[in-house]
């Protein structure tokens, strides 16, 4: 099955922004591959091979689930963007995050679980990308030390969607439409965002800079 190029780096990039349990070895690996690769669309099961060598199920087996599961044949067609923003910006993801979060190493279960989520964002002016802002007509939340990621155009006036402090992908007007709608289904999001709003990205976690360690992990992985 073939994936379009920006949807793999999407889905990529928000595994770098993620404690999930990908080990070092095998997240190398999987941007290697793609940082190796031109091409557009890209051959999926070269990834999953790759992904196959984790203990366990990594964000490229659980999105695919995600994907069979919303299709009537489930690989009948390639993968593409919209997809992966579904995906992180629905209510499976959602889910998820609620069932995943550890009051031991998180902060904060609000900031957690609104961070979590593909959420459709602009850049505060004169921030650089370290200040974004999710809106709507029920609710606002300011995100400070947020990250541009390598190969996302940073631009003032586009939309940008946000994961864990990481402007991961450049949304369409349609694409942001899309998420917004996605994020105002999901239960308690609005009333989580009328009690949070202001998050600060570095601090998802106990003991450790988030967006420093984000930082690290690109550089690593050669992203940078």
């Amino acid at each position: 099955m073939l994936i379009e190029r920006k949807a793999l780096q999407t889905l990529l990039y928000t595994m770098l922004t993620c404690p999930c349990p990908v080990g070092e070895e095998h997240e190398r690996a999987l941007v290697d591959a793609f940082l190796s690769l031109d091409a557009d669309p890209l051959d999926y099961d070269v990834f999953l091979s790759i992904a196959d060598r984790n203990p366990v199920p990594t964000p490229l087996h659980l999105f695919l689930r995600f994907l069979a599961d919303g299709r009537d044949i489930p690989f009948a067609s390639d993968i593409v963007f919209s997809d992966v923003l579904r995906y992180f910006g629905g209510h499976y993801h959602w889910e998820r995050s609620i069932q995943s979060f550890d009051p031991l190493a998180m902060r904060d279960s609000a900031s957690y679980l609104i961070g979590h989520m593909f959420l459709p964002v602009t850049v505060v002016s004169g921030s650089e990308g370290r200040q974004t802002l999710w809106k709507s007509d029920e609710a606002s939340v300011l995100f400070t030390e947020t990250l541009a990621f390598p190969g996302v155009p940073l631009a003032e006036d586009g939309l940008f969607a946000l994961h864990l402090g990481g402007l991961v992908a450049r949304l369409s007007v349609a694409e942001a439409g899309m998420l917004q709608q996605h994020a105002l289904l999901l239960k308690d999001m609005v009333r989580l965002a009328r009690e949070t709003p202001e998050i600060d990205c570095s601090r998802f976690y106990f003991g450790r800079d988030h967006r420093e360690a984000t930082l690290f992990r690109l550089e690593r992985n050669g992203v940078l």
